[in-house]
């Protein structure tokens, strides 16, 4: 199995839709054209209708076009949908039709279940349940025929006795039933090493969620992302551990504290990954390439 590096291959560089939702909601097409003009190639789309009344914003007229709409708008922009980014509840037993439906008719392959709901003082039992809960809603995506990714959420990196929830989840997770989108929010925020998990479990990856933070004094629930090199993330080390994993994609979240900043968030981490040079090549899951950064071509 081979897996281009998304700062090697063209069209494996990207950003992550929901950022965008202000700019979505001001105009789809002139967004995804402003997006490639940063020589970006991929976008990871967020389920229009799932967001629709969110109080963090949503895509207002977007989520009224039908999917075949959508897909067009981004063939004519040049961008790449390699996976779409859902909300739990829409995966309930009467929605979870309907939104697959929509993941498919903008021609994506991939569903990411953005997040899930446990207590904040769950246990390791409770976590495993959780867990079984996954891979059962990973079995219904596979039979629809798309594949099934988890996204990362932060309290995976909450303190669990000796151990964390994402160890437990790394130790079990079968990468043929379901992977994960690797977002270091979490590691950030608990102030632990972002490459760790990547380096644990090098198969499990599927893309790489692209921010940067500090670790705060204490744990917070969410942390606002910055530009990357703006920030205390080890680069070298967290793309050299990315480049040495299954990660084909990755994808620019630049959820920033000011929405009306994102575009420059966007174009300074453009910026920062063109001019870096590369970790050097230790991967058994990924042809040789050229050490350009094609995207960014």
């Amino acid at each position: 199995m081979s897996h281009a590096h998304f700062l090697l291959a063209p069209g494996r560089l990207g950003v992550q839709a929901h950022c965008l939702r202000h700019e979505i909601a001001a105009g789809l097409e002139p967004t995804l054209e402003r997006v490639a003009t940063l020589g970006l190639r991929a976008i990871e789309m967020m389920s229009f209708p799932g967001c629709r009344g969110q109080p963090w914003g949503d895509f207002g007229a977007a989520a009224d076009r039908a999917p075949r709409d959508l897909a067009a708008a981004l063939r004519a922009a040049g961008l790449d949908c390699p996976s779409t980014m859902v909300l739990e509840r829409e995966l309930d037993a009467e929605r979870i039709e309907a939104t697959l439906r929509w993941v498919d008719g903008i021609g994506c392959p991939r569903l990411v279940q953005s997040s899930f709901g446990i207590g904040a003082g769950a246990s390791e039992a409770d976590w495993q349940s959780a867990f079984d809960r996954l891979e059962d809603r990973a079995r219904h995506v596979r039979a629809a025929g798309l594949r099934y990714v988890l996204h990362t959420q932060p309290n995976l990196w909450r303190p669990l006795g000796d151990r964390r929830p994402i160890d437990l989840l790394l130790e079990r997770l079968d990468p043929h039933l379901m992977q994960l989108e690797y977002d270091p929010s979490g590691a950030i925020i608990h102030g632990l090493d972002p490459a760790g998990p990547l380096r644990a479990r090098p198969d499990a990856f599927y893309a790489l969620h692209l921010r940067d933070g500090h670790t705060p004094p204490e744990p917070v629930y969410y942390l606002a992302a910055l530009p990357l090199g703006a920030g205390s993330v080890d680069w070298p080390a967290l793309l050299g551990a990315a480049r040495a994993s299954a990660i084909g994609y990755g994808f620019l979240e630049m959820e920033v504290a000011e929405p009306a900043l994102t575009f420059a968030a966007l174009e300074s981490s453009c910026r920062y990954l063109r001019e870096r040079p590369l970790p050097p090549d230790a991967s058994r899951f990924q042809p040789r390439h050229d050490t350009r950064i094609a995207d960014m071509e």
